[in-house]
């Protein structure tokens, strides 16, 4: 049976609608600029990374329905998981039209989700890592796998008080100092904060990247208590 979640609702959950159709499972377009140098044969290639693109799933209607019900759920964005590809999810947002008119009529519609181009696993576990584990108030030589095929922006939260520092293969990434119990080194938005509060004027140096494959991680900090590691593997 297809289906599909958005924003954490499966669509097997919303009375009187079927998946009839779910999109290919492709990968996304590169962002490139050709340069032609004068006198130069060919040309030069820039990479500019990977472009959002569309994924379009064709719904139906049986009997029962509830058209509010719908409306309501396919609006807005979230994390968008298809059953073939369910151990991923995307980022998501319905920003074209839908045509529920055609839906009540003809009893199928499409329905177009605008994804980024990266997708991550669904069920990555969080390694947690606790003062308690560690001795004089270092970790070192802690595996991190990225389990994806690319360099990923991991997230990490930092618990206890003052400077701690942040070392990956033996290379200082940052450091920071923790004023108010912990802070979140967030690398896939570039943010420092602990709620809604941003810490970035405590943080120096580069957020973390994890290379694909096998990182060695260390965290020193005579008021370090714990980390909690988000990877945040990515794939296309």
């Amino acid at each position: 049976m297809l289906y599909f979640k958005f924003k954490d609702i499966d669509s097997r959950e919303i009375e009187g609608l079927v998946v009839c159709e779910l999109p290919p499972i492709t990968k996304p377009a590169k962002r490139v600029e050709l340069i032609d140098i004068e006198g130069k044969n060919g040309d030069i290639i820039v990479d500019n990374g990977y472009s959002a693109y569309d994924k379009e799933i064709k719904i139906g209607l049986t009997r029962n329905y509830d058209l509010q019900a719908i409306v309501q759920w396919l609006d807005g964005k979230g994390k968008l998981i298809l059953s073939n590809e369910e151990d991923y999810y995307y980022e998501a947002e319905i920003i074209e039209q839908i045509d529920f008119m055609r839906l009540v009529k003809f009893k199928t519609a499409n329905v177009r989700f605008h994804v980024q181009p990266i997708k991550y696993l669904n069920f990555e576990p969080k390694r947690v890592i606790t003062k308690e584990d560690i001795d004089n108030n270092v970790i070192e030589n802690l595996r991190i796998r990225n389990q994806g095929y690319m360099d990923c922006s991991p997230i990490f939260t930092l618990y206890g008080s003052g400077e701690c520092s942040l070392y990956i293969d033996n290379a200082q990434c940052c450091s920071v100092d923790i004023d108010d119990k912990f802070v979140v080194l967030d690398g896939i938005e570039q943010e420092a904060y602990k709620g809604n509060v941003l810490k970035n004027t405590r943080m120096n140096g580069e957020f973390p990247i994890l290379k694909a494959g096998e990182n060695m991680v260390k965290v020193t900090g005579e008021g370090f208590k714990k980390v909690e590691i988000q990877v945040m593997s990515k794939f296309l």
